[in-house]
């Protein structure tokens, strides 16, 4: 009788959901009522809804921090607990990771989960998890938290460079260097988005070994161009 049957955040995107509470139990009511969800009605409700946040967060020309924060938000707890494919969710990602703002996502342990390898969206949602924490805590628990994302194989390849590329960061913090070279150079030669980064985190670590060879990354750089002489 004490628990509000809707929470509000005044300052959310969309400030009014159900207790959690009561909705597992409307999803689990156990009654042979005519108008009783199936898994199959919940499961085609989860679609609509996921699609629809899509829309609302690619189709516009507005699209701020806080719809793409709400829109994260919701669409990785629906894809995690549905078991739906990434879809929207794979460009938000890297929208969010590349304004390295890290809004903690807050998303509660799913009873339909178990553990990110439950889904592509769970290793998705302890992925930013982790990015969104590293700069919290020790950075052995974030190399260890994104080397259990990275073995899930659950990720398509551009996310999956993502923890690899920030798991080799972390390891390189932590001074283990030759662990953060094969990851770095994993991802530059994937040759996606983040290759351009992975390659100067290698010439990072050749300087730090001291390491000037022809073939070390901080040498083999093409020569930068002569400064313009202006007449005058």
């Amino acid at each position: 009788m004490e628990r509000p049957f809707i929470r509000e955040t005044p300052f959310g995107l969309w400030p009014f959901d159900l207790h959690a509470l009561i909705r597992a139990t409307i999803r689990g009511a156990d009654d042979q009522t005519d108008d009783r969800w199936s898994p199959a009605d919940w499961h085609r409700a989860a679609i609509r809804a996921f699609a629809a946040l899509g829309k609302q967060w690619s189709g516009g020309s507005d699209r701020d921090r806080l719809l793409l924060v709400g829109c994260l938000r919701q669409g990785l707890a629906i894809a995690r607990d549905y078991r739906l494919d990434l879809g929207w969710l794979t460009e938000a990602a890297w929208t969010y990771v590349g304004d390295s703002v890290w809004e903690p996502l807050d998303l509660a342990a799913s009873p339909e989960a178990e553990g990110i390898a439950a889904t592509a969206a769970g290793a998705l949602v302890e992925l930013l998890s982790a990015l969104a924490r590293r700069q919290h805590e020790n950075r052995a628990r974030t190399a260890e938290r994104l080397v259990a994302v990275a073995d899930t194989g659950l990720l398509p390849a551009e996310l999956s460079d993502m923890a690899v590329y920030y798991r080799a960061k972390a390891q390189r913090d932590l001074g283990h260097t030759e662990q953060s070279r094969q990851g770095m150079q994993l991802v530059a030669a994937g040759g996606g988005r983040l290759a351009p980064n992975a390659c100067r985190g290698l010439a990072h670590l050749s300087r730090l070994a001291g390491d000037f060879s022809p073939d070390s990354p901080v040498t083999s750089r093409p020569p930068l161009r002569p400064p313009t002489t202006w007449a005058g």
